[in-house]
């Protein structure tokens, strides 16, 4: 008997990534280390990354994979010990991509001969390949379970208010994510300055020297996601606008919001007599959410270097064979190849390539290099036409799930992580848009902070967008599945996060 074909739903989307970095997000993680794949526990066999010229990178996995990934999270998370396990493996991983990146800071690529480049570059590659994998296993499928399962106990005992309170609240962290930590930061930075210079058109060069090092710090935030670097022009510009701020008023504002919600949690569950197990529960859910950010940091990181070193090498290589683009078409054994034995991709697959390609992992792939299935040009198009069929019909309302609570009408702005003016259109974002996305990241922030209400395909509780809408408190609908699809810039929408309803009007 003929066995069926699976389906596949798509997850997330990015600009287009160098085919080697794609090769280890998807096929390497996937497909050829058990042995990474047992520490971090990741359960999909079948997944699909598709690069089109003109649309980025989709990265599908297969339904049937998304439920055993939602069967293995419930097991992990609903156990303390195991989640303890899970968030130290993620510290090292998060510490592994710090140290790298420093360690690139330090390092001279000018100095290095090519060969020392590409052994750099693999090292490189194994750090973000370590962090992403590790970041996967916390992604919206992996606890979807243990949430639908503590929020179904809480709507039984209490009601479905009471209970979307208590999830919402109990499951934000007490401690400042990566995101606060810079905020608070550079609020520590304007301060400082503030003091110290009275014209910001005329910086000191100690003043200077403080943007230059805090830039440094976070440029990789910017670059990975839309090659717009949070460098010095970027603080400068931020600079200008947050000085006229009392940076000292919002610190202490970040300060006692953490205090009020500590206060709350506990005035909760007082109040409700929560057990210890929707307690404890509750509690592995907000320090996952909070580690996730920490590691979409680590991988972000580790991927900006990556995309460094992978420069340095074309420029040192001198290969016409690698310019115009080319060299970020190569697959990591094909760099091999050309750097140390000349051979490289004809011209005609590179445009191919440019066009298109796909990575497609099964469950019979058990090895690495011809076994892992890749296509590129119309080939890529057919397989992925093959594999996916995606096809929405006339809606005109979308159900999703609430992250934080609230009614809304306003002007949709979609956000899509293939534009290339993603910058412009966040400074042109009116207060009281509605953010729409497949997902949020950090690079989002300056739009979210004036977003009305925020809608994404994306579900979890532990999601960026379910963190910071509560954070905020921006009503705010997750996991819509389709939000991206149907909605368009400017339309108009009623967005109930009370019910998890999104009208267009």
């Amino acid at each position: 008997m003929k066995k069926s074909a699976s389906k596949f739903i798509r997850m997330w989307e990015a600009h287009a990534m160098p085919a080697s970095v794609g090769e280890q997000a998807n096929a390497y993680n996937f497909s050829h280390d058990k042995n990474l794949k047992k520490r971090c526990g990741v359960v999909e066999k079948e997944t699909v990354l598709f690069f089109q010229k003109g649309i980025g990178v989709q990265f599908y996995y297969a339904v049937k994979d998304l439920d055993k990934a939602a069967t293995f999270g419930f097991s992990r998370f609903i156990n303390k010990k195991k989640t303890k396990q899970y968030l130290a493996d993620a510290q090292k991983a998060i510490d592994f991509s710090d140290d790298s990146y420093s360690d690139f800071l330090t390092v001279d690529l000018k100095s290095k001969n090519l060969q020392e480049l590409l052994s750099f570059y693999i090292e490189k590659l194994k750090v973000y390949e370590a962090s992403y994998a590790i970041y996967h296993a916390c992604q919206p499928q992996y606890v979807k379970k243990i949430e639908q399962y503590v929020q179904e106990k809480l709507k039984k005992a209490f009601g479905l208010d009471v209970a979307n309170e208590i999830y919402s609240t109990l499951t934000l962290s007490d401690e400042y994510d990566p995101l606060a930590i810079e905020e608070l930061g550079w609020l520590e930075v304007v301060g400082d300055i503030k003091r110290q210079c009275s014209n910001v058109n005329k910086l000191s060069a100690v003043c200077k020297a403080r943007i230059k090092a805090y830039s440094q710090k976070y440029v990789y935030l910017g670059l990975v996601e839309t090659n717009t670097p949070w460098d010095f022009d970027y603080y400068l510009a931020r600079l200008k606008k947050d000085i006229k701020k009392d940076p000292q008023k919002e610190i202490d504002e970040l300060v006692n919001k953490k205090i009020k919600l500590k206060q709350k949690k506990q005035q909760l569950i007082e109040q409700y007599g929560l057990s210890k197990e929707i307690q404890n529960i509750c509690n592995n859910l907000a320090e996952i959410g909070l580690v996730r950010l920490a590691i979409r940091f680590a991988w972000t990181k580790a991927a900006y270097v990556v995309n460094n070193v992978l420069e340095e090498i074309l420029e040192k290589s001198a290969s016409p064979e690698l310019g115009q683009g080319a060299i970020f078409q190569y697959r990591l054994d094909e760099l091999i190849n050309a750097l140390e034995k000349k051979i490289f991709l004809s011209p005609e697959e590179i445009e191919r390539r440019k066009t298109a390609y796909i990575y497609f992992s099964k469950d019979s792939i058990n090895d690495y290099g011809d076994k892992v299935i890749f296509y590129s040009g119309e080939e890529a198009i057919q397989k992925k036409n093959e594999l996916i069929q995606e096809e929405v019909s006339d809606v005109r309302e979308i159900k999703g799930v609430v992250a934080c609570k609230g009614v809304v009408t306003g002007r949709v702005v979609l956000f899509t992580w293939v534009e290339e003016e993603l910058s412009r259109k966040m400074k042109e974002m009116k207060p009281g848009d509605v953010l729409v996305a497949g997902q949020t990241r950090p690079f989002l922030m300056p739009a979210i902070r004036k977003a009305g209400a925020i809608i994404t395909d994306e579900g979890g509780i532990t999601c960026h967008a379910a963190i910071v809408s509560r954070e905020l408190n921006i009503p705010c609908i997750i996991g819509t599945k389709i939000s991206t699809k149907v909605l368009k810039d400017g339309d108009v929408v009623e967005v109930d996060a009370e019910k998890g309803i999104i009208k267009i009007i």
